[in-house]
């Protein structure tokens, strides 16, 4: 009996370090994606694929993609910084913020980072 015992752990310790890398600071338990393993703790699985989280954070790779830890996500065809930029769906037009704040360009435009009413394309003072 304690032969037997001693197999099942020994087969639970096997399968636990299958499951773990070791670097220099600490143990880092990966996780299984489609096959793969992956660092959680850099790393996220999304639909079977294995990316780099993007300054620390995940993100949808289908419409966005991260250089140098710096969130881009696609508006149109291309790509916009998001602390930046906006995208408007309607025009698929990536529009620089007004003071970190996104704002209709349809009705609205940035005068000296302040979203101001514009009426066809003169932009008015409130």
């Amino acid at each position: 009996m304690f032969r037997t015992i001693y197999k099942s752990l020994l087969s639970l310790c096997s399968a636990f370090l299958l499951f773990c890398s070791t670097n220099n600071e600490h143990d880092v338990p990966l996780r299984k994606c489609k096959g793969g393993d992956y660092n959680e703790e850099i790393e996220f699985c999304h639909f079977g694929s294995v990316y780099e989280k993007c300054n620390g954070m995940k993100y949808h790779p289908a419409i966005q993609k991260c250089e140098n830890n710096i969130l881009f996500t696609k508006c149109g065809d291309n790509y916009y910084n998001n602390e930046i930029y906006f995208c408007y769906i309607n025009d698929n037009i990536a529009y620089t913020m007004c003071n970190g704040k996104t704002y209709d360009p349809t009705t609205e435009g940035c005068d000296n980072d302040v979203i101001t009413p514009k009426c066809g394309n003169d932009f008015y003072g409130l």
